[in-house]
């Protein structure tokens, strides 16, 4: 048995787990103000992460809180913000705008992507997931890191509908599908 299946289900499956986790990084266009900036910060009290979004007049994009998820966890990573000055939480809220993940609408429309905001110059820096890296191109964008003592933990759990998927749950589960979701961003 799994001593780590303590979260009930409400009789929704037979099991939750938690699985894996993300947390958030930036991403930016490798020839953009951005860019120019983190490249030119010096060392400061504050992480590098922290003083790149503080920068006066970059514009930060986030996805939509209560929309998605992702937006959720930047709104909470600007509260742990506060740490380094209380300040920070007000003008990182004040900087960040909402613009993907939010409610599509009216005939024609479509969802924006991160890349597509960044590329539009509708953002200078983006709050992505980790787990999104792969698809920034190296050649076009550039990531910063947020270590995991200053970032947000975001954890995924698995829910076993019925006992015809036990054999997928514990193979995802494994060391190689851990191994697999870390290649691709995501912490065991």
């Amino acid at each position: 048995k799994n001593p780590c299946r303590t979260i009930k289900c409400d009789g929704i499956g037979l099991s939750v787990s938690p699985w894996i986790g993300n947390a958030l990084m930036l991403v930016f266009p490798r020839r953009g103000p951005a860019a120019r900036r983190v490249d030119e910060l010096s060392r400061g009290e504050s992480p590098l992460w922290l003083r790149l979004l503080l920068t006066a007049g970059l514009r930060i994009g986030t996805s939509t809180p209560h929309a998605d998820p992702a937006g959720d966890y930047a709104q909470k990573l600007f509260d742990l913000t506060s740490r380094w000055g209380r300040q920070f939480l007000s003008i990182l809220r004040a900087k960040s705008r909402a613009l993907v993940g939010g409610e599509v609408s009216g005939k024609g429309a479509k969802t924006v992507t991160v890349k597509e905001v960044l590329l539009s110059r509708k953002a200078d820096v983006f709050l992505s997931y980790t787990s999104n890296a792969g698809n920034y191109p190296a050649e076009s964008f550039r990531t910063l890191q947020i270590s995991t003592d200053e970032n947000v933990d975001a954890r995924y759990g698995m829910l076993l509908m019925t006992s015809r998927a036990a054999p997928l749950s514990r193979w995802l589960e494994s060391q190689e599908a851990l191994r697999l979701m870390a290649e691709a961003g995501f912490r065991a």
